[in-house]
Order: structure tokens, then C-alpha cells, then sequence
């Protein structure tokens, strides 16, 4: 009998062991980062918006900890926010912060934007998620392997709550494209780009590279009968966007107009 009560004694410890109420948490939903005046200006979205700085962000981190009585929760993170400032000259040191905090998982979404008042993160989501100028996946963890790789990694600026452009990033460089550029890089990027490029509809891409030259065949569709040179004009932009040679070929559209004639 005793080792009975025994047993169900331990069940019921270990049920209530290391458990928290929700009611006791803190949930973050959404992340700012920004900085200015030498010191980390973060923004966290709860159930409303706290504000807080640090002269490192690890310092700004601890500080919301310190301001808020409930403990931080960062399981329903869903956008992670970087100011220009950010991405341009303390990339490295988020990075590794956000390495280093095992509180945080990388399954939230990352773009920049600059002078967030209120962060909107099922909003923002939304806009990321069902977007076609997003150029490849801005998912905390995949931009995290891609970085870490030394490749470039894409994140999408927003402001007003749309798209208008992107941050092309490496260990080395930082590079801003407007929303033409954008879509004409998701054509490299993407098999299936569906993008609109100032007067085409562009579905799919082909890509190959030989000695000097990039030959790219897409398949597109004219939005309106211009009289402009598509051809002409997609490889001088493509070639300015690249700085390489463009050999560039318009499949027939779907409605049976050819376009590279």
C-alpha cells in the first residue's frame, strides 16, 4: 500500500513540476530592434506595446524582463522587426544574441522597416506570408543557415504595411533594392517568380549560366499591347541589376501573343 501512494505521489509531483500558468506569462508576439543615440531602442508587442533601450541588447533584453511581473514569452514570436540602422552595422550582434537566447525559437518571420509606432505581427505576418515580392523564404532560421553560410540573404522592407522593396545582405555588404529590383532579382531566385515586372505578368524562369552570360527564358504575358521593346528593356535592366551579359528569350504568352518578336 505504501509503495501505491508512493507511485501516485511522484505522478502528481512530476505533473506539477517546472509548470507555468499562462496566465503568468508575458506573451511577446512581436519584436523592434532599432538604434539610436548609441543605445538599442526595442519595442515588444504583447498585449500592449512596451518600450525599452539598452546600451547592448542584451541590456535592453533584460531591461523588459525587469519591467514587466510576469515572466517573457517567446513561443508565439512571430515577427522579428529590424530597423535599416540595424541591418546595415549591428546585423552580427542580433545574430548572436538571438543565438545564444535558448528562450527563443528561429520559427518567426524577419523584414525591416523603419519608425514602427505599433507593431501589427498577425498584420505584418499576413503581408509576408501572401506576398509574391518576397523574394526567397525570410523565416528567422532559414535566413539564420543562409548568413551563417556567408551567402546573401534577402529580407523585404515594409512600410505602410506593404512591400517596397528588399535589403540584399552579406558579412560584407548591404544593398537596397526598390520593388522593380526586387522582382527582377526573384526571377534569378525563383523557378516560379509570378511577379509583375512594370508591363509583364512573369510565371516561370529558366536560368543557366555559360562562360560570361546568363540565358534566361521566361514565360510571360504582356499586361497591355505597348509599343515598348520587352525584350530589349528586361535585358538592360537585368544587366544593370547584375553588372553581367544577359541573353534573354520571351516564351509565347497565354494568350498567344509573341512577346520577343
Amino acid at each position: 500500500m505504501k509503495k501505491i501512494i508512493l507511485i501516485i505521489f511522484m505522478f502528481i509531483i512530476t505533473g506539477c513540476f517546472n509548470y507555468t500558468e499562462i496566465n503568468d506569462l508575458k506573451l511577446v508576439n512581436g519584436i523592434y530592434i532599432d538604434y539610436k543615440d548609441n543605445v538599442y531602442n526595442l519595442k515588444f508587442d504583447t498585449d500592449k506595446t512596451i518600450e525599452v533601450t539598452g546600451d547592448s541588447i542584451t541590456d535592453a533584453f533584460r531591461n523588459f524582463d525587469e519591467s514587466i511581473s510576469k515572466r517573457a514569452y517567446y513561443a508565439h514570436l512571430k515577427i522579428l522587426i529590424l530597423s535599416s540602422e540595424i541591418i546595415t552595422n549591428h546585423f552580427d550582434e542580433v545574430i548572436k544574441y538571438f543565438l545564444r537566447n535558448n528562450e527563443i525559437r528561429n520559427n518567426f518571420y524577419l523584414v525591416i522597416s523603419d519608425n514602427i509606432d505599433d507593431i501589427k505581427s498577425d498584420y505584418i505576418k499576413d503581408i509576408i506570408t501572401n506576398n509574391n515580392d518576397v523574394i526567397t523564404s525570410c523565416l528567422f532560421k532559414n535566413v539564420l543557415t543562409t548568413y551563417l553560410d556567408k551567402k546573401k540573404i534577402f529580407i523585404p522592407v515594409i512600410s505602410d504595411n506593404k512591400i517596397i522593396g528588399s535589403i540584399i545582405k552579406t558579412k560584407d555588404m548591404t544593398k537596397t533594392l526598390n520593388i522593380d529590383d526586387t522582382r527582377l532579382y526573384k526571377l534569378i531566385k525563383n523557378k516560379n517568380p509570378n511577379t509583375v515586372y512594370k508591363n509583364i505578368n512573369i510565371y516561370h524562369s529558366k536560368i543557366k549560366k555559360y562562360k560570361n552570360s546568363l540565358y534566361i527564358s521566361l514565360d510571360a504575358e504582356l499586361k497591355e499591347n505597348k509599343d515598348i521593346n520587352v525584350k530589349k528593356e528586361l535585358e538592360e535592366d537585368l544587366e544593370r541589376l547584375l553588372n553581367t551579359n544577359i541573353i534573354l528569350t520571351l516564351d509565347i504568352n497565354r494568350k498567344g501573343q509573341i512577346l520577343n518578336e
